[in-house]
């Protein structure tokens, strides 16, 4: 069977459905603070860039294209500077979600 790279990464995030922070609202607890950690972040601090870079390497090593960021507006500026940002992302695709009242990119996953 063959497995394309996005089957690969959406088989990945898959696995870690019921991952949770511990206790709720915490960005704290054994998952999120591993992930935190693989990009150099402490815990407590926002997880989701860095979710998507654990999901990412696991999936494909280095040829995971996306820089090793805990950061949204890194994801942001990365997408930004390669002309990859698209108004309707598919399957597959890393979505970003543009707060006004910051002026950047603050949340992050999977679509």
């Amino acid at each position: 069977m063959n497995v394309s790279a996005v089957d690969l990464v959406l088989r990945v995030a898959a696995a870690t459905v019921g991952a949770c922070e511990s206790p709720a609202a915490s960005n704290a607890g054994p998952y999120v603070e591993r992930v935190l950690a693989g990009v150099g972040l402490a815990k407590g601090l926002p997880w989701c860039a860095a979710f998507v870079y654990d999901v990412g390497a696991k999936a494909l090593g280095k040829a995971w294209p996306l820089p090793k960021t805990g950061g949204c507006a890194v994801l942001g500026d990365f997408g930004r500077t390669k002309g990859i940002l698209r108004d309707a992302p598919a399957v597959g695709d890393v979505f970003l979600i543009y707060h006004p009242e910051l002026s950047r990119f603050a949340h992050t996953g999977f679509i």
